[in-house]
């Protein structure tokens, strides 16, 4: 009869990204998403105040999922409404931190009815 710990330890594998449940397969971000991984819109703070909802690296740390509500409005123009518009389940990571532990924090958009909202350079899109 097996112990409990090694019941446990035989639902995991060591994989190059460490342990993992054995059904659990490793593959790159970039297999995974619909679309090339995206930076997005050049923020301009002139910009700020009005127009869609911006998802910026602050708001990636500051609840899960993404708080809607808290997302500061910028006057993105059509062109980048429709190429950096978000959707409902795209992930986002952070491109850049002060500190290094900041870097690749990931969180996601979640929302049933999107609206407007598009995404800054220092944030990156996996769409999946």
């Amino acid at each position: 009869m097996q112990s409990n710990n090694q019941a446990n330890q035989s639902r995991y594998r060591h994989s190059e990204v460490g342990i993992i449940p054995v059904d659990w397969e490793v593959v790159s971000l970039s297999s995974v998403s619909k679309e090339h991984m995206q930076n997005g819109l050049f923020f301009k703070p002139s910009l700020k105040g009005t127009g869609v909802k911006l998802i910026n690296v602050g708001d990636l740390y500051s609840h899960v999922p993404i708080n809607l509500d808290a997302l500061e409005l910028f006057d993105a123009t059509d062109k980048e409404c429709e190429r950096f518009k978000v959707e409902d389940g795209d992930l986002f990571f952070t491109r850049s931190s002060i500190v290094a532990s900041g870097i690749a924090h990931c969180n996601i958009y979640r929302s049933p009815n999107p609206e407007s909202t598009v995404f800054d350079s220092h944030v990156i899109r996996v769409d999946v």
